[in-house]
């Protein structure tokens, strides 16, 4: 075999498995590359991780598929040469072309957990080793029928490569979790006329719930783990007495079942971010399911465990608070959203609030979480945040608005400066939404400045908490411990 045809077989069969494992797996846990996006997730350390998130908080996942894609590609490169070298030498060709389809197959088989589809990886990248292998002829020139055999090989590669995308690019392994409106109550509907009714009226300015498909999403995976409801249980470990579980039936025929208004943000949300949002919650009050057991924690913290291995430790007090949610806006919690099982923790950052949860392990003493490993500490409670989310200027004024959220602290006012800090003004608030938990939610609101001069102005916002403390200026990044700060932009009129 010529040396381009050893570098194109391997590397372009390698890249044919990719085409062919996405086709049928898509962004999924049969897809070849989501085991080493598991492992970059895993192993990136927590201060790259804030760096990317700070200088380019949508791109993180992004990044991490990048990096395991060329890992992938890599890995399976080598095992192609490997294969395929050793069965040309020791053998015949033949023997490459079926070695390579069996060992890259086995290999998919095993990183995925799924057999069948991993023949898809398999296959394509023995039909690149037959394809070169099928015309042996020596080259005489530079432009050889072997480097037309690489140049035809990869742009036959490319092909498959974007039908593959096409085709896998909507592939789930598993169906979608219905969204049948199972959970859509009387309370439910009461409590999003609430929102809508209380929502101020500005164009540009989401409302006051946040759809499930435009909630935000983050996980430390690049495919969800799947959990029927019918296979759920909550285990209780540790230092506590009466461990017996807690199935999914026994939360959906709960007395104490309810439905609550709830906000959520990421730890790694910047000040002018994205990902908060707020929904209506349907599920059951930890405190009910913790009632008729003793728990004799010597830190009193808690380990919350998940179906995907994430885990993160808190304080026991903060636990009680909790909230298991079963439900989100009336329909079924949605796979990316803890699809059967969700906890919430009110006024904590999102990633206290668990999804696909799968246990409560009651401490003797303190340990870190998953974040808390790779050096974060988003434990605590919310930082306060106000966030500049429209701004509609016509010839006799300019309207600001956006969203303020302070946790369980509560938002009573927010201010607005349009000079640079100097003097400030109140702005209009939405009223407080009725049913939440423990008064965990963001707050809508607007200011109007009429006549203003023409040039750029710099506008700044803060929230003052129910307590009267004034949100501080002082400006964070989201690593380590959540980002914070006024809200500024540069406004030309």
């Amino acid at each position: 075999m010529l040396d381009t045809d050893r570098v194109a077989v391997h590397t372009l069969a390698a890249l044919a498995a990719v085409a062919g494992s996405f086709a049928v797996g898509g962004t999924t846990l049969a897809f070849v590359v989501t085991p080493a996006y598991d492992v970059v997730a895993r192993y990136t350390p927590g201060l790259l991780v804030g760096v990317v998130v700070t200088q380019a908080p949508g791109l993180t996942d992004a990044v991490a598929y990048a990096v395991a894609l060329v890992l992938t590609v890599a890995a399976l490169t080598l095992l192609v040469a490997l294969t395929v070298e050793l069965a040309v030498r020791l053998v015949d060709s033949t023997v490459a072309v079926f070695g390579t389809a069996v060992a890259v197959t086995a290999v998919a088989a095993v990183a995925t957990g799924y057999p069948f589809r991993a023949l898809a990886a398999g296959l394509p990248a023995g039909a690149v080793v037959l394809y070169f292998l099928a015309d042996p002829r020596p080259a005489r020139v530079a432009l050889s029928p072997a480097r037309r055999r690489v140049l035809r090989a990869a742009g036959g590669v490319a092909a498959f490569g974007a039908l593959a995308g096409y085709v896998g690019r909507d592939v789930a392994v598993r169906e979608p979790v219905p969204a049948d409106g199972r959970y859509r109550s009387e309370r439910v509907a009461a409590l999003e006329a609430d929102a809508e009714r209380n929502a101020l009226d500005v164009e540009g300015l989401p409302g006051l719930l946040s759809a499930n498909a435009e909630f935000y999403t983050v996980d430390i995976n690049s495919a969800d783990p799947y959990v029927e409801s019918a296979d759920w249980s909550l285990r209780f470990e540790g230092a506590v007495e009466n461990t017996a579980p807690v199935d999914f039936d026994a939360l959906v025929t709960h007395d104490a079942r309810t439905d609550a208004v709830d906000t959520l943000r990421c730890v790694s949300d910047p000040v002018d971010g994205t990902l908060t949002d707020t929904a209506v919650w349907t599920g059951v009050p930890v405190a009910a399911l913790l009632e008729g057991r003793t728990i004799s924690s010597d830190c009193g913290c808690v380990m919350v465990h998940a179906a995907d291995d994430y885990h993160v430790e808190f304080p026991l007090e903060a636990l009680r608070e909790g909230f298991l949610a079963i439900g989100m806006n009336g329909d079924p919690l949605p796979r990316s959203h803890g699809h059967p099982v969700r906890l919430l923790v009110p006024g904590h950052w999102g990633e206290v609030n668990v999804k696909w949860v799968t246990s409560f392990e009651f401490l003797e003493r303190e340990a870190e979480g998953y974040w808390e490993q790779r050096g974060w500490h988003g434990t605590g409670p919310v930082n306060a945040v106000t966030k500049i989310w429209a701004t509609r200027q016509d010839a006799e004024r300019v309207t600001l608005a956006g969203v303020a959220y302070a946790g369980t602290r509560g938002v009573a006012r927010v201010e607005v400066s349009v000079d640079g800090g100097d003097t400030w003004r109140d702005a209009r608030l939405s009223e407080p939404l009725e049913g939440t938990l423990d008064g965990d939610v963001w707050r809508q609101w607007a200011y109007t400045w009429d006549s203003p001069p023409s040039g750029d102005h710099e506008i700044r916002a803060r929230a003052v908490t129910e307590d009267g403390t004034v949100q501080p200026q002082t400006e964070t990044g989201p690593f380590p411990s959540g980002s914070s700060g006024w809200a500024e932009t540069t406004l030309t009129v």
